[in-house]
């Protein structure tokens, strides 16, 4: 019976890159036919074994996880094996061509100099988890590839991602890691909305920082109870949310489109026939005046504006002249077709186009306080 000194002959001669003297095939076909195989292998053994041997044939270890699993492999065909005249003898306490690669398997979590790093051994799909978590996560992430770890910076978000990452995929969570979860969860479990309530016969804003107190009686007419909506309408402006209480209450008083609107930064509208006068409407109870409209678009659009305000109301900006516009209190629109330049405040910007881009567009963006979708938004 025919022997082999190694480990990885057995699997080169299984897998038939060398035949049965232990020689190297020049090809792994005979006359355009594959050859056949001395085993019949199950078709699951067939990718381990192609590429292990691609391995040692490359002159390279196999790893730990490989050898035990060549092991089995070899043992399962056995009687195979013998069938062509080859011994299988001595598989237990096998012989190597190279000193097996030891392949670190751990899996943790630690706290190394305000970073959180995760270790683990190549996984494609944690790999790609990590990737997503790039472009939505809060908190920069990247991967150290001389030390093989992933750093994330320790952000309230990456925490409770890393140890929920852990839980499911059985990492190690180091003692100053479990610390900061424990914490977290503490906070979690305190009240800690900022949001707006009324009590005693006016608003306030629970948890509120002094100096958003300080800007909202300042300009926005403090905290009365006259002064509801526009409470509520700066809300998501300012960062802070309403009690479900004054949401229902305004709801039913000026109905869901206006009290949607109020309680929204941005909103699409999707080519819906009544938008215009659902955003004059709400503009009417929020005072957020003058409307500017922005239409880069062919279509005429100024019509519909013109259905809701008088002549003197709408200021139309002549193209030629849109870096120096005046605006009059009498203005309850500012209506372009080019992006307006210099432009300080916009209480409500309202584009015809479902996408805002480029440079002086970008900037007309970052002075609104809102943003109102006409057309369908497209995603950038």
């Amino acid at each position: 019976m025919k022997t082999y000194n190694t480990v990885e002959e057995y699997l080169e001669v299984i897998a038939g890159k060398r035949d049965i003297s232990g020689a190297l095939q020049s090809t792994g076909f005979f006359m355009g036919y594959p050859m056949k195989p001395i085993v019949s292998l199950a078709r699951y053994d067939v990718n381990f074994l192609d590429s292990v041997t691609d391995t040692t044939l490359q002159g390279r270890a196999l790893t730990d996880k490989q050898a035990e699993l060549a092991i089995k492999l070899i043992s399962k065909y056995t009687r195979q094996l013998a069938a062509s005249g080859i011994s299988t003898a001595g598989i237990e306490t096998p012989v190597y061509r190279k000193p097996l690669r030891l392949i670190d398997r751990t899996r943790s979590v630690t706290l190394e100099n305000n970073m959180i790093c995760m270790r683990f051994p190549y996984d494609n799909v944690l790999i790609q988890s990590f990737r997503e978590l790039g472009k939505s996560g809060q908190g920069a992430i990247n991967f150290d590839k001389d030390n093989k770890v992933w750093r994330l910076h320790l952000t309230e978000y990456n925490v409770n991602w890393a140890c929920a990452i852990a839980q499911a995929h059985g990492f190690i969570l180091s003692a100053e890691m479990q610390d900061i979860m424990a914490a977290i969860t503490q906070c979690e479990q305190v009240d800690y909305r900022i949001e707006l309530q009324e009590h005693n016969g006016r608003y306030c804003i629970t948890n509120a920082a002094s100096s958003l107190i300080e800007y909202i009686e300042q300009h926005l007419g403090g905290f009365d109870l006259e002064n509801r909506n526009i409470l509520i309408d700066h809300a998501p402006v300012l960062g802070y949310t309403v009690s479900p209480y004054l949401a229902q209450q305004v709801e039913q008083e000026l109905g869901g489109s206006t009290q949607l609107l109020m309680t929204a930064r941005e909103y699409d509208f999707n080519n819906a026939d009544t938008a215009t006068q659902r955003i004059v409407q709400y503009a009417r109870v929020t005072n957020r005046w003058p409307v500017y409209v922005f239409n880069p678009t062919p279509a005429d659009t100024l019509t519909t504006w013109r259905q809701e305000f008088a002549p003197e109301e709408i200021l139309v900006v002549n193209n030629r002249h849109s870096d120096a516009i005046e605006i009059e209190p009498v203005h309850r629109v500012v209506y372009t077709h080019k992006p307006l330049k210099n432009v300080g405040r916009i209480p409500l910007l309202v584009s015809h186009a479902g996408m805002i881009i480029g440079y002086e567009k970008a900037n007309m963006v970052q002075a609104a306080d809102k943003i109102f979708y006409t057309a369908m938004k497209l995603k950038k």
